[in-house]
C-alpha cells in the first residue's frame, strides 16, 4: 500500500504539471499568431522609459566625452500581446524574448556609442494579460558632454567612480509637438565633480614648493621653465577648446606670471643689495653698502610675503573648486 499511494501521487503531480505546461505553450502559439514584430500598436503609444545610473566607466576630457553604464526600464501597452487568463488556465503572466517582438525605438541625441550588455542571455520581456509589456536591461553609453566639470533620479545602485564624485542627477521631462502629435522628451542632467588628491599630489604641490623656497634668480629662471612643461603636460589632458579656460590652465598660466615678477623683483632687490660697493671711499661705501643692505632685506621680506601668498590663495581656490 506505501508504494501505490506512491505512484498515484506521482501520477497526479505529473497529470497537474503538464496541463501547465500545455497552456503556457498554447498562450505563446496564440500571443505569435496575433503579433507581428515589425508591426507597431495602433495609435499614439505611451512609453514610460526609466534609466537609472549604475556607475560612471570613465569621463574623457580631451574628447568631451563620457561613458556610463546604465539600468534601462521600459513600458508599454501592445493590444496584440494581450489574452483572457480564463482561456489558458488561469496564466497571469508570461514571458517573450525580447527578440520575437516589437519593441519603441528611443534615441540619445548626444549618443556616440551604445553597446547592449548580456545581449546573447538578454533577459526576456514580462507581459500582463491587458497587454502591458515590461523590458529592462543593462546598457553602456559614450555621450558627447560640455565640460564645465526637477525630479531627483534614483541612485540606489549607483557605484563610486575613482577619479570623478557624484553631485547630483536630475530628470527633466519636456513636451513639444510634433507632427500634431504631442511628444516627450527626458534630460538627464549628470553633476559630477573631481577627485583633486592625483591632481594636487603630482602637480600643485610640486609647483607650489618650487615658488616657495628662497632661493634667487636662477631659481626662479628654473621655476619659470619648470612651469613652462608642466603647462604642455596638462594642455593634453584638458579640452582644446576656445569657449572656456580649465582651471589646472589658468592655475599655471597665473603662476608662470606670479614666478616671471618674483625673478623680476629678485634682480631689483640684488641690485639694490649690492649698490654703494663700488664708491671710492671706503667709510661712506660701508656706511651706504650697510643702508642698501637694509633697505634690500626689507624689500626682500616684503616681496617674500607678497609672493608667498600670491601662490598660496590659488593653491587653496583651486583645492576648493575642485
Amino acid at each position: 500500500m506505501p508504494g501505490l499511494s506512491w505512484v498515484l501521487f506521482s501520477g497526479n503531480f505529473s497529470r497537474k504539471f503538464f496541463v501547465f505546461q500545455g497552456s503556457s505553450k498554447k498562450l505563446t502559439e496564440y500571443l505569435f499568431t496575433r503579433h507581428n514584430v515589425n508591426a507597431p500598436p495602433d495609435g499614439l503609444l505611451d512609453v514610460h522609459y526609466e534609466m537609472e545610473l549604475v556607475h560612471i566607466l570613465g569621463i574623457d576630457e580631451l574628447k568631451q566625452t563620457m561613458t556610463v553604464l546604465v539600468y534601462v526600464d521600459e513600458k508599454w501597452n501592445d493590444p496584440s500581446l494581450s489574452w483572457d487568463p480564463a482561456l489558458f488556465g488561469g496564466i497571469t503572466k508570461t514571458w517573450l524574448p525580447i527578440t520575437k517582438i516589437w519593441v519603441p525605438d528611443i534615441i540619445i541625441f548626444n549618443m556616440l556609442h551604445h553597446e547592449d550588455l548580456l545581449s546573447a542571455v538578454r533577459a526576456p520581456a514580462l507581459i500582463y494579460p491587458n497587454g502591458t509589456v515590461e523590458a529592462s536591461h543593462p546598457a553602456v553609453y559614450t555621450d558627447k558632454i560640455r565640460l564645465h566639470a526637477h525630479t531627483e533620479h534614483s541612485l540606489q545602485h549607483y557605484t563610486d567612480n575613482e577619479e570623478w564624485r557624484l553631485l547630483k542627477v536630475n530628470v527633466v521631462e519636456d513636451e513639444y509637438e510634433h507632427e500634431g502629435i504631442n511628444v516627450s522628451e527626458l534630460r538627464y542632467d549628470v553633476s559630477v565633480k573631481r577627485r583633486p588628491l592625483f591632481y594636487m599630489v603630482t602637480l600643485t604641490f610640486p609647483s607650489y614648493v618650487m615658488c616657495a623656497i628662497s632661493e634667487r634668480f636662477t631659481l626662479g629662471v628654473t621655476a619659470i621653465l619648470t612651469m613652462a612643461v608642466l603647462s604642455l603636460v596638462v594642455s593634453e589632458k584638458v579640452p582644446h577648446s576656445s569657449t572656456h579656460v580649465p582651471l589646472l590652465v589658468a592655475y599655471f598660466l597665473f603662476n608662470m606670471i606670479a614666478v616671471s615678477l618674483a625673478a623680476m623683483t629678485t634682480g631689483l632687490v640684488m641690485r639694490i643689495h649690492r649698490m654703494g660697493r663700488y664708491d671710492p671711499s671706503a667709510i661712506r661705501r660701508r656706511r651706504e653698502m650697510n643702508g642698501y643692505v637694509r633697505i634690500s632685506e626689507r624689500l626682500d621680506l616684503i616681496f617674500m610675503s607678497f609672493f608667498l601668498s600670491l601662490v598660496t590663495i590659488p593653491v587653496i581656490v583651486l583645492f576648493y573648486l575642485s
